[in-house]
Protein backbone atom coordinates (compact mmCIF):
# COMPACT_ATOMS: atom_id res chain seq x y z
CA UNK A 1 0.00 0.00 0.00
CA UNK A 2 2.70 2.57 0.80
CA UNK A 3 4.47 1.62 -2.05
CA UNK A 4 1.82 2.19 -4.30
CA UNK A 5 1.01 5.80 -2.87
CA UNK A 6 4.63 6.51 -3.60
CA UNK A 7 4.31 5.57 -7.27
CA UNK A 8 0.73 7.55 -7.33
CA UNK A 9 2.43 10.55 -5.30
CA UNK A 10 5.86 10.49 -7.58
CA UNK A 11 4.72 8.56 -10.91
CA UNK A 12 2.79 11.60 -12.52
CA UNK A 13 6.10 13.82 -11.88
CA UNK A 14 8.84 11.35 -13.59
CA UNK A 15 6.26 10.88 -16.43
CA UNK A 16 5.72 14.50 -17.14
CA UNK A 17 9.43 15.39 -16.90
CA UNK A 18 10.31 12.68 -19.43
CA UNK A 19 8.13 14.08 -21.42
CA UNK A 20 9.59 16.91 -21.97
CA UNK A 21 12.78 16.97 -24.71
CA UNK A 22 14.93 18.77 -22.01
CA UNK A 23 17.87 17.09 -20.56
CA UNK A 24 17.10 18.92 -17.11
CA UNK A 25 13.96 17.30 -16.81
CA UNK A 26 14.98 13.94 -18.04
CA UNK A 27 17.73 14.35 -15.46
CA UNK A 28 15.17 14.60 -12.65
CA UNK A 29 13.50 12.13 -14.02
CA UNK A 30 16.09 10.11 -13.29
CA UNK A 31 16.50 11.21 -9.93
CA UNK A 32 13.20 11.11 -8.89
CA UNK A 33 12.94 7.97 -9.82
CA UNK A 34 15.74 6.67 -7.69
CA UNK A 35 14.23 8.12 -4.79
CA UNK A 36 11.07 5.98 -5.58
CA UNK A 37 12.80 2.73 -5.58
CA UNK A 38 15.31 3.63 -2.64
CA UNK A 39 12.60 4.56 -0.91
CA UNK A 40 10.41 0.93 -1.90
CA UNK A 41 13.47 -0.91 -1.15
CA UNK A 42 13.71 1.05 2.47
CA UNK A 43 9.65 -0.23 3.28
CA UNK A 44 10.49 -3.90 2.03
CA UNK A 45 13.19 -4.40 3.99
CA UNK A 46 11.43 -2.52 7.10
CA UNK A 47 8.64 -4.75 6.60
CA UNK A 48 10.75 -8.46 6.55
CA UNK A 49 13.24 -6.70 9.52
CA UNK A 50 9.25 -6.50 11.37
CA UNK A 51 8.15 -9.97 10.33
CA UNK A 52 11.75 -11.42 11.48
CA UNK A 53 11.46 -9.81 15.08
CA UNK A 54 7.28 -10.82 15.57
CA UNK A 55 7.86 -14.02 14.57
CA UNK A 56 11.10 -14.89 17.11
CA UNK A 57 8.84 -12.63 19.83
CA UNK A 58 5.75 -15.35 19.39
CA UNK A 59 8.66 -17.99 18.96
CA UNK A 60 10.31 -17.16 22.65
CA UNK A 61 6.68 -16.98 24.22
CA UNK A 62 5.77 -20.11 22.88
CA UNK A 63 9.01 -21.51 24.01
CA UNK A 64 8.50 -19.87 27.66
CA UNK A 65 5.01 -21.62 27.68
CA UNK A 66 6.57 -24.90 27.05
CA UNK A 67 9.35 -24.58 29.64
CA UNK A 68 8.47 -25.37 33.06
CA UNK A 69 10.87 -22.96 34.47
CA UNK A 70 9.38 -19.70 33.23
CA UNK A 71 6.23 -20.81 34.92
CA UNK A 72 4.55 -19.54 32.36
CA UNK A 73 0.78 -20.40 32.69
CA UNK A 74 -1.18 -21.26 29.71
CA UNK A 75 -3.86 -19.73 28.45
CA UNK A 76 -7.49 -20.40 29.90
CA UNK A 77 -9.27 -22.18 27.05
CA UNK A 78 -12.34 -20.64 25.62
CA UNK A 79 -15.77 -22.10 26.39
Amino acid sequence: MAIASIILAIGPIISGAVVKSEVTYFAMAIVAAAFAAGAARSIIVRTEESRKEIAARISSVSLARQDSRTALSQPPDAC
